[in-house]
């Protein structure tokens, strides 16, 4: 029996193709590409993705098409269906080293 019917076998596959595509990453998708979008998660053919700046999120929006083909390529056709880009963690309000202590005006968000 070969290695991968065992995985398909043993319900490993899906942890297998996550751990190839993480380790890999950089390669897949390129340096410059790496540079500026990290792994998030990937669940039954759709991988989340995030962007480090607003820029480039809408940079990979255009970018998935291409992506795709790529990971066809390196993974094997089908494994990665969709594409979802997320933007930067925001640092919220409130936190920062300009931070004004007290509760300040509580009409401007609502």
């Amino acid at each position: 029996m070969s290695a991968g019917l065992l995985a398909r076998d043993l319900g490993w596959e899906p942890g297998l193709v996550v751990g190839d595509l993480v380790h890999r990453w950089a390669r897949i998708v390129g340096p410059q590409v790496a540079e500026h979008c990290t792994y998030e998660s990937f669940e039954a053919g759709l991988l989340t993705v995030r962007a480090s700046s607003t820029a480039w999120a809408a940079n990979l929006r255009l970018l998935a098409p291409a992506m795709l083909a790529r990971f066809d390529e390196a993974l094997g056709p089908g494994v990665v269906v969709q594409v979802d880009v997320l933007g930067p963690v925001g640092h919220g309000f409130g936190r920062g080293p300009k931070r004004v202590q007290g509760r300040g005006p509580r009409d401007t968000w609502g």
